[in-house]
């Protein structure tokens, strides 16, 4: 009976441990090293880049398969002028909130003039264009974006172990850059 009591007790300063651990860690940032982008089609050289770290999906099944819908911005770094073939993206540190993830979604947008802001396209049932902004960003002007990439968390932690663990991860946008439309 005394080693059942010293197991219980164990086990109970095992999971009090861990839940003291996980709480500070749910209070701490992730912290996203820095990216260049190369390969970056000379059409885009002089416009800007801004960057969305979100909480989001990508359209499942849509006619633009390249559809992004993004719920929260957890992070935004914008105004990045491209002014040759690669673009550098400073790193961020993104704060949790709570046992989520901050962010599940990388967007980065391609555009035109400075100052970009989000905007959600989606649409009723009566299949009418409803434009909506995502928590976290500040309602602006429509500025037309004309390209877009986007990366899940996954997909770009797949990246960085590919490449290492470097300290500037390098993304090659010559198969992953989408040229947009209307999309914005």
């Amino acid at each position: 009976m005394k080693t059942l009591k010293i197991i219980f007790y164990s086990i109970i300063f095992s999971f009090s441990s861990l839940l003291i651990v996980e709480t500070a860690n749910a209070q701490s940032a992730i912290t996203v090293n820095p990216m260049k982008l190369v390969n970056i089609p000379s059409s885009l050289q002089g416009q800007y880049l801004t960057v969305y770290f979100g909480i989001g999906a990508r359209a499942a099944i849509s006619t633009n398969s390249n559809q992004v819908t993004l719920k929260k911005i957890r992070k935004k770094i914008d105004n990045i002028q491209i002014t040759s073939a690669s673009a550098h993206v400073p790193g961020v540190d993104i704060p949790r909130t709570g046992f989520y993830q901050p962010y599940n979604l990388i967007v980065f947008v391609i555009h035109s003039q400075p100052n970009f802001n989000w905007q959600n396209i989606e649409t009723d049932d009566e299949g009418n264009i409803i434009r909506t902004i995502p928590e976290g960003e500040i309602p602006g002007q429509n500025i037309q974006a004309t390209a877009s990439i986007s990366l899940t968390k996954v997909e770009f932690e797949d990246l960085i172990v590919s490449q290492g663990v470097p300290n500037i991860v390098q993304i090659d946008l010559q198969n992953r850059i989408h040229f947009l439309l209307d999309q914005f």
